[in-house]
């Protein structure tokens, strides 16, 4: 599953992210939304839970060409220390801000039964018929070392722009054990309100841990403004280190 964008344009006022380096682009005074843009914007929003008064606020601070809690880098150093490690049981964490945009990671495991939790995520039936046919056998395993195998859709959602990916993993439980392993990654996917996304890149830089260096699969994507009105790359690098694993 390749590159792909699947929200209708919106936002033209990105800048600086977590993990986000901007290549070019022009300070924005001001944006005109057409009615159809706002709708969609809405639908965003919705699908996230965000309420009706916050959703105004949001989209009165777009027009005005403000960025959002959630693009603001004063703002995301309000994120918990903690906010980004990820247990095999905390498979879903996020961060809402004053004005109702949020930051949010996900760990899913790819069976049927979490249907409906790779839907809210990913928000494309489609692709989550896909992963789960794919992935059929990737119930978790117990082995006979003490170690443990998944599958599981790794997912950072900037608000505005997205990035996914299938990741196969061996986690060892302490030293005695081995070490962790990333056995593939695969199914990259990246989307965007408010632009479109390209030239995404999915690698493991390091597929084993080594000592307590952590194994290491990273997504990088580049963001294309609308109107070309900048460019802009994300991306994040999931970390496993024994049992305990994060996003950074």
């Amino acid at each position: 599953m390749k590159k792909r964008s699947f929200l209708v344009p919106l936002l033209l006022c990105l800048v600086m992210l977590l993990s986000v380096i901007p290549v070019y682009g022009a300070p924005v005074n001001s944006i005109t939304l057409t009615d159809q843009e706002i709708s969609n914007l809405k639908v965003k929003f919705n699908s996230e839970g965000v309420p009706k008064d916050k959703q105004v606020l949001l989209i009165q601070k777009i027009k005005n060409g403000e960025l959002i809690d959630s693009m603001n880098s004063e703002k995301l150093k309000a994120l918990p220390e903690d906010f980004f490690s990820l247990t095999n049981i905390d498979s879903e964490k996020k961060y809402v801000f004053p004005d109702g945009s949020y930051c949010k990671i996900s760990a899913i495991d790819i069976i049927p039964e979490n249907e409906q939790k790779l839907l809210d995520a990913i928000g494309d039936k489609k692709a989550v018929d896909k992963l789960i046919n794919n992935n059929k056998k990737s119930e978790q395993m117990v082995q006979a070392s003490g170690s443990y195998t998944y599958t599981k859709w790794i997912q950072y959602d900037f608000n505005a722009t997205g990035g996914g990916f299938t990741c196969d993993y061996t986690t060892a439980s302490d030293i005695n054990t081995g070490r962790s392993v990333i056995n593939y990654v695969d199914d990259e996917m990246t989307w965007a309100v408010g632009g479109q996304t390209n030239s995404e890149t999915l690698k493991t830089p390091r597929p084993a841990q080594i000592g307590t260096s952590p194994a290491q699969a990273s997504l990088r994507w580049r963001f294309v403004a609308m109107g070309g009105a900048g460019s802009f790359y994300y991306g994040f690098t999931w970390n496993l280190l024994y049992e305990k694993t994060w996003i950074s």
